[in-house]
């Protein structure tokens, strides 16, 4: 997940944050500790993303 940030792929260089963390919601690893740690995540960073209403 970190390569969206600091390795994105060529169709997300210039990536607005908003584009970003879009991309990193849509990451869901395969169970285990990492799905929780990704989902966790996915939730703090929703909490922080102003909505757009």
């Amino acid at each position: 997940m970190s390569d969206l940030v600091f390795h994105p792929s060529d169709d997300l260089r210039g990536a607005s944050a908003e584009q970003i963390v879009d991309e990193a919601l849509k990451y869901r690893p395969k169970g285990g500790a990492a799905a929780r740690a990704a989902d966790r995540l996915a939730r703090e960073i929703g909490a922080r993303i102003p909505s757009k209403s």
